[in-house]
């Protein structure tokens, strides 16, 4: 609460013993009283700050009171802070002033980012940088626009109407894949290829993502001849090695070797581990933007209450120092005009137009003379 006075007063009110009605109402009176007699006596703005160490419902009901007085209604005003931590207001906000509102934006904005601590966000995304929400089933796929390729003359006979006419004709193969598109293949190539072919190294992931939909399901087989004698041991032969893991560890082999292979070739870069200039500019920006407005905003408020705030004790003392000064100095010069000229000073300034007359000495001028 913003009161007219130049000095902070602090009440304190540790315990209210008497809880009637009678002894709130006078209590609440003299308060007013009290506030209104330091209101007229010394005008100015200070903070005046009520609570209670124990908080009991007669303190909260004189504090209300207080706050919702008319007799108080050019003293009490609403106070930002008090109103965002304690949540006192004198008013509605939908009623205040659009300055009012501003400022009561900014401290919102303020709090929320201390309380939340996004400080080690926002380091953590310029560190960082965030990509593309990972899209996960086709219908997420179709909503985005991202064009589906797939090789029709290889394309068995399945139903591609999730897609609402996306899939477009395109001989490109999973090893070179343009990093745009999305490309129909089995997960059994996709598993094998991405962590190869389209990992990373910088990010620690890959740029392709197997979507959890599927749209068929291909049987793997070998073709032999009718009656062949030995079907029986292939068949066999086959499950043994699904069942000892033969195909996972080809499987693994074949990667690693492929994963070598092309770092033979790949050119060494060093990964980015620290922050640079132009990652650190948008922060950069953004705080010299907030202290420039901060700064224009602290300088309007000096001028303005300058224009506004009336003479202190102390700027009164410095006037008063300057007032006496000019004084010596005129009466100096006074002294010093009247023995060289049995002229007076000032209507000769004051009376231009009019003859300057003789007039007798004072006891003044001659004490001065003397």
């Amino acid at each position: 609460m913003a009161f007219n006075a130049p000095f902070s007063l602090l009440v304190l009110a540790a315990r209210l013993l008497v809880s009637s009605g009678d002894y709130i109402a006078e209590l609440t009176s003299y308060t007013e009283s009290v506030i209104l007699q330091l209101a007229l006596s010394q005008p100015g703005t200070f903070e005046c700050v009520l609570f209670d160490m124990h908080k009991q419902h007669p303190f909260e009901v004189v504090l209300g009171d207080l706050m919702r007085s008319p007799k108080l209604g050019h003293v009490v005003k609403n106070d930002p802070t008090l109103l965002l931590i304690c949540g006192l207001e004198r008013f509605n906000l939908h009623k205040a002033n659009r300055w009012e509102k501003l400022i009561l934006l900014s401290l919102i904005i303020f709090f929320f980012l201390v309380t939340n601590a996004y400080e080690t966000k926002i380091i953590s995304l310029m560190s960082s940088k965030p990509s593309f929400r990972t899209i996960q089933t086709i219908e997420e796929l179709v909503t985005s626009g991202t064009p589906t390729k797939a090789d029709f003359k290889k394309l068995i006979q399945m139903d591609l109407s999730p897609f609402k006419g996306t899939v477009v004709n395109s001989s490109d193969k999973l090893v070179s894949m343009d990093g745009v598109s999305a490309y129909l293949a089995t997960r059994t190539k996709s598993k094998l290829y991405l962590p190869i072919f389209y990992f990373d190294y910088n990010l620690q992931r890959n740029t392709y993502v197997i979507l959890d939909d599927h749209l068929g399901m291909l049987i793997g087989a070998f073709l032999t001849s009718n009656h062949n004698p030995l079907q029986e041991m292939l068949e066999w032969s086959e499950r043994a090695f699904f069942e000892g893991g033969l195909l996972n560890f080809y499987t693994a082999h074949f990667q690693l070797e492929s994963v070598h292979a092309m770092q033979k070739f790949r050119p060494r870069t060093a990964a980015k581990l620290m922050l640079t200039i132009d990652d650190l500019l948008p922060a950069w920006l953004s705080l010299a933007v907030g202290t420039v407005a901060s700064g224009l905003l602290f300088c309007g408020e000096l001028l303005i209450g300058r224009c506004k705030k009336p003479l202190s004790a102390a700027r009164r003392k410095i006037v008063g120092v300057y007032c006496e000064a000019l004084l010596s100095c005129y009466l100096v010069a006074r002294a010093f005009w009247a023995k060289f000229s049995s002229f007076d000073f000032i209507p000769e300034i004051f009376n231009k137009n009019r003859p300057v007359q003789r007039r007798q000495r004072t006891k003044f001028d001659e004490h001065i003379k003397m």
